[in-house]
């Protein structure tokens, strides 16, 4: 393992597709993603700055599994945001199975809590 495979961002980015071009705590918009999708998004990532956690949006992982909303780090492991706008529930359990991550619903009418990521 690499020492900056240690760090939060290392841990992070052992997900990610290494042919994909990536800047953490960039906030970037989604192919078909709306308005209130986005903002929500613009959101978490600026509570998650606020927190000092680094973050990747629109993150693709490795041999094609899917892209996250939001993919961050807590605890030492790899967590993904996935906001829900129009999203149905069943996309969301077929990205359970294929996403190497936990991940954690937020709709873009909640209120972001830390408690939801923790």
């Amino acid at each position: 393992m690499k020492k900056t495979d240690a760090t939060p961002l290392g841990k992070i980015r052992r997900y990610l597709d290494k042919a994909w071009t990536f800047k953490s705590n960039v906030v970037t918009f989604g192919k078909n993603e709306g308005l209130r999708h986005f903002l929500k998004k613009a959101e978490i990532c600026y509570r998650l700055r606020e927190m000092g956690l680094p973050f990747y949006t629109e993150a693709k992982f490795y041999y094609n599994k899917g892209k996250a909303d939001i993919l961050t780090c807590v605890y030492g492991e790899g967590l993904v945001i996935e906001v829900l706008d129009s999203e149905e529930q069943r996309s969301v359990e077929l990205k359970r199975e294929k996403y190497p991550a936990r991940i954690v619903q937020i709709s873009v009418n909640q209120e972001f809590k830390e408690e939801l990521i923790l």
